[in-house]
């Protein structure tokens, strides 16, 4: 059965240090840090989520970001006014490169037809087709060829 190790958690730096290497940092004041379980650790760093630190110094898992203009304020994911601006033109800018591929595939894809209500391919099978289409309606016209009995 192998013995657990503790860690020392540094609520500032929201780093873990094993504390059976504690003496291997000497910059570091023991004294500010909370002493954590192996358990502890294990959930903290494998869980999914993002490293804090609660109100008492301890270590906590906070549910990821939703953005990256989002700050932490100790209890909740909060967007700032600069944040929400940025993210609003970031979005912005999604939604108009989604209007210009759609735009694009449209003029670029084919051609609109009123009189028959469709939009017909421009490539060359399309093209084709386009030319049937108006070779009918040149001979034939737009209206349906009445039968007449003799």
């Amino acid at each position: 059965m192998g013995c657990e190790m503790d860690y020392y958690f540094d609520s500032k730096t929201l780093n873990f240090y094993p504390a059976e290497l504690i003496d291997n940092y000497s910059d570091i004041d023991v004294a500010k840090m909370v002493k954590v379980t192996e358990d502890d650790f294990n959930k903290i760093i494998n869980g999914d989520g993002a490293r804090a630190a609660d109100s008492d110094g301890n270590p906590i898992l906070i549910p990821n970001a939703p953005s990256e203009f989002h700050c932490w304020n100790g209890t909740a994911w909060a967007l700032s006014s600069e944040g929400e601006a940025e993210l609003l033109a970031q979005q912005r800018n999604q939604i108009r490169t989604q209007i210009n591929a759609k735009r694009d595939a449209c003029v670029n894809g084919g051609v609109y037809v009123p009189e028959i209500g469709k939009w017909v391919d421009t490539d060359e099978k399309g093209r084709a087709t386009l030319v049937e289409i108006k070779a009918d309606f040149d001979l034939n016209g737009t209206q349906e060829a009445k039968r007449i009995d003799v």
